[in-house]
């Protein structure tokens, strides 16, 4: 391994990871560099030497990308170049890029509608159910007789 500079980079470029960051930013609708710097929390500089193939990101950037976009960890250090696909044993599936309005167009109302509302229903495994606490009568409240 490389030595590293700085939080975000080492030295050893990663030649998948600018497309693989590009198609991450299509799919999120990001258009510029300054606004994926600030979405995965890295210095604006440090996409623009990702692009030119300079540095490879760094543990914090990666991390990023995981959180950001919700990726895999496998994924996103594979290519960031930090293990091979044979040393994980795991190949990462290609980025889904959506052209939405295509595909809506070749839906009907009626689907489109039906996948908004799956969306949005909630999720039963993650909503946590909170009871309020239930007071138990105290000896004074017992024996008050109601005021009237």
């Amino acid at each position: 391994m490389t030595a590293a500079r700085g939080k975000n980079s080492t030295s050893a470029p990663a030649p998948e990871w600018w497309p693989y960051i590009a198609s991450l930013m299509d799919v999120a609708r990001i258009k510029s560099v300054p606004e994926l710097a600030k979405f995965i929390g890295v210095s604006q500089s440090t996409p623009y030497q990702w692009e030119r193939d300079r540095i490879r990101p760094g543990v914090d950037a990666v991390q990023g990308v995981v959180t950001a976009f919700r990726r895999p960890p496998l994924e996103v250090l594979q290519r960031a170049n930090y293990f091979t696909e044979e040393q994980l044993g795991w190949t990462a599936d290609p980025i889904d890029v959506v052209d939405v309005d295509r595909l809506a167009e070749k839906m009907s109302n009626s689907q489109v509608l039906a996948l908004i509302e799956k969306r949005l229903k909630p999720d039963v495994r993650s909503v946590e159910t909170v009871e309020e606490p239930v007071e138990k009568p105290t000896k004074a409240r017992r024996s008050a007789k109601p005021q009237g």
